[in-house]
């Protein structure tokens, strides 16, 4: 069970201990003793946010994006905290984090994944992530459009992080980089990366989106030589803009000091720095938001070069407050934001299936796994279909088996359980001659 259940489990022994203590009767005990059961019940059988009938898969295992310490992070002692806030009616639940030493990616695959893949970075004014309206919840919606998700915890600039102004950035072009070199792997197009990104998590995106090449740290390995640059960016209620008139106060104050020089100012705002090299962006904003200003939008927008500009799209709501992502929007103008986006990335080819990090559709194969108690069995639909060639592939890119000459020559390869360390998903990619082809497999 997951760290979720294991809390709801703790709370409702704690509930059944107590009217076990003050329950004379042992019917009253009984009666407990069945809801908690029922509860743990709907507990382990629910998929998490909004988007439980959308067909979305197992949540796996976040994953460090660095190897060892971040940069800068080094010598800096903080502990990671969740805290759980009471949630408005429909979202299902609404936490933040804080105090992130350790970045990572928490990976949420759909059924039918079409190769294209988002990376959501969560606002929360750059002192904390709003973890479930800003993170799981969008994670859910992507997977109903068959996107793969992987919500970004991002170090945050008021902890004392060496060069603690571009650490968000740092985690943001490592986080591309980290997906793009294992898309093949993870079934996913290298070319079809997106990130999107809400209130001050719109500024970690948007810096993305203009800084994607910008070297603000040192290389830590060969995937630091892969390019940072997003192919899509989604900027929704964005604080983009460090100036005065239009920035948000506190997350400034958290990222670039209370008295900014004019130089910082600039640098950090980052409607001054499109090219035609910044990808094509959405942006959402309502009128109504009296947190970060919709000129922030505005601005950003205004400033996208024309042949940009034609893949791009601003649409600004009549009603909605800040923060509200998708579950809070219910009633306002604000959420038809999630429909005008669809619509985007529809236009812009990031919905159709094509997975080309692996091959071209013609040239793979069709391949299924099916199970026994003790085995896989990966086989070709295909024939002639004898597979050459076969590796299992954990979610963060390491290869845990390569299938020796004896399995391989033969259209169907029995693969005991036992050579899959743990539970979660893995990618089995299979060859047949010059074909390759690649099947998410969860393992249970």
């Amino acid at each position: 069970m997951n760290k979720h259940i294991l809390q709801m489990v703790s709370s409702l022994q704690r509930i059944f201990r107590f009217y076990t203590i003050n329950s004379s009767k042992l019917k009253t005990k009984r009666i407990v003793l069945l809801i908690g059961l029922v509860g743990l019940f709907l507990i382990s059988t629910r998929s998490y946010g909004q988007f439980a009938t959308a067909g979305v898969t197992a949540f796996t295992e976040p994953f460090n994006i660095w190897p060892g310490s971040a940069p800068g992070s080094e010598n800096l002692t903080i502990s990671e905290s969740f805290t759980i806030r009471t949630p408005t009616a429909p979202c299902d639940e609404d936490r933040t984090v804080k105090n992130i030493l350790n970045p990572q990616l928490v990976p949420y695959f759909p059924k039918t994944p079409n190769g294209t893949s988002v990376i959501i970075c969560p606002g929360g004014g750059y002192s904390q992530e709003t973890y479930d309206v800003e993170g799981t919840d969008i994670a859910q919606w992507l997977n109903s459009l068959n996107i793969t998700a992987f919500i970004l915890k991002y170090r945050l600039p008021n902890n004392s992080h060496i060069n603690k102004k571009d650490v968000p950035l740092q985690d943001a072009q490592r986080a591309v980089r980290v997906i793009r070199q294992n898309a093949a792997a993870w079934g996913l197009n290298a070319n079809r990366i997106g990130i999107i990104g809400f209130s001050a998590g719109g500024h970690v995106a948007s810096s993305l989106a203009v800084n994607y090449d910008k070297v603000v740290y040192t290389k830590k390995d060969a995937i630091d030589n892969l390019s940072a640059k997003p192919n899509l960016a989604m900027l929704v209620y964005a604080l983009i803009s460090m100036e005065t008139s239009i920035t948000h106060d506190g997350a400034r104050t958290n990222l670039i000091g209370s008295s900014p020089t004019l130089a910082l100012i600039n640098e950090y705002s980052n409607e001054k720095h499109i090219t035609t090299s910044t990808p094509p962006t959405f942006l959402a904003h309502s009128i109504e938001d009296g947190s970060v200003d919709v000129a922030n939008s505005q601005r950003f927008y205004d400033n996208i070069p024309q042949s940009i500009k034609a893949k791009s799209t601003l649409k600004k709501y009549t009603s909605g407050k800040h923060g509200i992502g998708i579950c809070k929007a219910s009633g306002t103008d604000f959420a038809n934001w999630t429909t005008d986006a669809e619509a985007w990335l529809n236009s812009g080819g990031f919905l159709a299936p094509g997975n080309t990090a692996l091959h071209n559709n013609s040239s793979q194969f069709s391949m299924t796994v099916s199970s026994s108690s003790s085995s896989y069995f990966v086989s070709s639909n295909d024939a002639p279909g004898d597979i050459t060639s076969l590796s299992i592939v954990s979610i963060v890119g390491s290869t845990i088996f390569n299938a020796p000459s004896s399995l391989l020559g033969q259209s169907l390869v029995e693969l005991n359980k036992s050579i899959f360390p743990n539970k979660g998903i893995y990618f089995v990619i299979a060859s047949i001659g010059e074909r390759q082809s690649s099947y998410k497999l969860l393992v249970k």
